[in-house]
C-alpha cells in the first residue's frame, strides 16, 4: 500500500524514525515556538530603509553617523550587518520605540541628511552600479507565460544594458480530477517539455547570439510555482531561488510515454533523446542528471545522504541510517494514490520543494519578497531597476490573448448563425457561403496570430476547429458553390 506521507514530508519521518532507533529524542513543544518578549519588542521598533533603486530593508539601525549608517537585519534567514551611506536611501522610517543605538561620538543625523542629498545619484555616475531587469511570469504555463512577451522583454533589457535579467515564475497549477478516474496529476506532463524548450531558447542561445554587449546578463529565476512543462524554464540557470512555498515538478511521466506497443528498441530510443536534451539544459545551470532522471522517470530510484553539507546521490534505496529516500520506484505498493499525486505529497517522481532544492544544491536560497530577493543577489545597494515596461509587456500579452480567445467564441458562434432561409435561390446560397469563409479566414488569421498561446484543449472544449479543418471546410464549401447550379 502506499506509504504515509509522500512527496518532500517523508524526509522528516525518515529521518526522524532514523533518529528514533538510535536514541529517543524529545520534540519542542508548540509553546517553543511562541515569540519571545524580545522578539516582540524588537518587531515593535524595527527601522525601514528605502533605497533610491526601490529597494526596502527591514532591521535596525545599529549606529549613524552624518553620512553613514550601520544597519543589522535578516534576510532569506541569513543574519547581516552592513554600512550604507545615506546618499543611497530615499527614507528612514524608524521604529515607534526607542531610539536607535548611537555608537559613541556619532553625530546625530537630520533627516535632510538622511533623505534628500543635495542631488540623485545618476546611473552613470558610479561604475559600481548593477543594472537589473525584473519581470514576473504568471499565469498559465504556455500561454501568458511563453516566448513572445518574455522576448520583447529581453530587448528590453538589451537596450537597458542590464547587467541581470531576474525571472519571477509563478505558473497556475490546477487539475481536474475527474470522478474516480486514476489520474497521474503529478507525473503527467512531460509532454510540455518542448513548449518549454522554445520559451528556453529566448533567455539562453537566442540572447547570447543577439546580446552585442561585451557581457551577457546573469540570468536568475525565482520560484514560485513550477509545475508541469514551467519545471524545465529555470534549470538553465545557476542562480535559481525558491519561494518558501514553491514547488517544482510535474513531468514524471517520461519513463510511462509510448506505452506498451510497437518496437520497444523505438519506444526506448524516443525516451532517451527526450531524456539527454532535458539533461543538457540542467548542464548548462550546473545540475546533476540524477535530479533530472528523478523529475522525469517514476521507476527512478534515488537516495542522498549529507557530506561536508554536500549532497551525494545512490540510485537504489537507502541502506545506512544517513541516507534518505528522495524517489522509490513507484511500482505496485510503492505507487502513489491520485489525491497524493494532485497535492504534490509524493515521492514516486521528485517534485522539489524550497527546503530540499536548497539542501541538493539546486536553489541558492529561500527568499519571500523581491526584497530579500535583490539582497541575497547583493544588489540592495548597488542594484538599480531599469523593468519599468516589463508588467507592461506582460499585461498586454495576456489582455491580448483573452481577447482573441472572445473574438473566436464570437466567430465560431456567428458561423454557426449564417443559413438560408427559404425560399433562398442561388444568389442567397452564394452569399452564406461567402460569409461561411469569410469567418473562417478571420478565425485563421487569430489561430495564427496567437497559436503558441492556444491551448489545444481549450480550442476543442469550445469547438474552434484547426488551422487544417478550416482549410478543408473553405475547399467544401468551393466545391460546393461550383456544384450549385442557378
Amino acid at each position: 500500500m502506499p506509504k504515509t506521507p509522500r512527496g518532500w514530508t517523508i524526509l522528516l519521518s525518515l529521518a526522524s524514525a532514523m533518529a528514533l532507533s538510535l536514541a529517543a529524542v524529545t520534540m519542542p513543544s508548540v509553546a517553543a515556538y511562541e515569540p519571545t518578549t524580545d522578539a516582540k519588542a524588537a518587531a515593535e521598533t524595527e527601522d525601514i530603509l528605502i533605497f533610491r533603486n526601490g529597494t526596502t530593508l527591514k532591521g535596525k539601525i545599529v549606529s549613524e553617523t552624518p553620512t553613514t549608517l550601520k544597519f543589522k537585519g535578516t534576510v532569506a534567514g541569513i543574519a547581516l550587518e552592513t554600512e550604507y551611506n545615506k546618499n543611497e536611501v530615499l527614507e528612514i522610517k524608524r521604529g515607534t520605540g526607542k531610539s536607535a543605538a548611537k555608537s559613541e561620538g556619532d553625530a546625530p543625523a537630520t533627516p535632510a541628511e538622511a533623505v534628500l542629498p543635495t542631488k540623485p545619484v545618476a546611473i552613470e555616475s558610479n561604475p559600481d552600479q548593477v543594472r537589473y531587469y525584473y519581470l514576473e511570469l504568471t499565469g498559465n504555463f504556455a500561454e501568458q507565460i511563453t516566448q513572445t512577451p518574455i522576448r520583447e522583454a529581453v530587448k528590453k533589457a538589451k537596450d537597458a544594458k542590464a547587467d541581470v535579467f531576474i525571472m519571477m515564475l509563478d505558473a497556475n497549477w490546477e487539475r481536474e480530477l475527474p470522478g474516480d478516474k486514476k489520474l497521474d496529476v503529478e507525473g503527467a506532463q512531460f509532454d510540455q517539455f518542448f513548449r518549454a524548450e522554445e520559451i528556453i531558447r529566448v533567455y539562453t542561445t537566442d540572447l547570447e547570439s543577439q546580446w552585442e554587449l561585451p557581457k551577457k546578463p546573469r540570468i536568475v529565476f525565482w520560484v514560485k510555482q513550477a509545475m508541469g512543462g514551467a519545471a524545465f524554464m529555470p534549470v538553465p540557470s545557476p542562480e535559481i531561488y525558491f519561494h518558501s512555498s514553491a514547488r517544482m515538478g510535474g513531468v514524471g511521466n517520461l519513463g510511462d510515454m509510448f506505452g506498451s506497443t510497437g518496437d520497444e528498441v523505438v519506444r526506448e530510443k524516443q525516451k532517451s533523446l527526450r531524456l539527454k536534451t532535458a539533461v543538457g539544459w540542467a548542464n548548462r545551470g550546473g545540475y546533476p542528471e540524477t535530479l533530472i532522471r528523478a523529475m522525469t522517470i517514476r521507476q527512478h530510484v534515488l537516495s542522498v545522504k549529507f557530506e561536508g553539507g554536500k549532497p551525494v546521490y545512490f540510485e537504489r534505496m537507502p541502506e545506512s541510517p544517513d541516507e534518505i529516500l528522495l524517489t522509490d520506484d513507484g511500482e505496485e505498493a510503492n505507487r502513489d494514490t491520485i489525491q497524493q499525486a494532485a497535492t504534490g505529497e509524493t515521492n514516486d517522481v521528485l517534485t522539489l520543494k524550497a527546503d530540499i532544492a536548497q539542501k541538493l544544491g539546486l536553489s541558492k536560497g529561500t527568499v519571500d519578497t523581491k526584497e530579500e530577493l535583490l539582497t541575497a543577489l547583493g544588489l540592495t545597494r548597488v542594484g538599480v531597476d531599469v523593468s519599468n515596461n516589463s508588467q507592461r509587456i506582460m499585461k498586454q500579452w495576456a489582455d491580448g490573448l483573452e481577447a482573441a480567445k472572445r473574438q473566436l467564441k464570437r466567430l465560431r458562434d456567428e458561423f454557426g448563425e449564417v443559413r438560408v432561409d427559404p425560399p433562398g435561390g442561388w444568389n442567397e446560397r452564394a452569399k452564406a457561403r461567402g460569409q461561411q469563409k469569410q469567418k473562417l479566414q478571420q478565425i485563421k488569421r487569430l489561430l495564427q496570430q496567437w497559436e503558441e498561446a492556444l491551448n489545444p484543449r481549450w480550442l476543442r472544449q469550445n469547438g474552434i476547429p484547426s488551422i487544417q479543418q478550416i482549410d478543408n471546410q473553405i475547399d467544401a464549401l468551393n466545391i460546393e458553390q461550383l456544384k450549385d447550379k442557378k
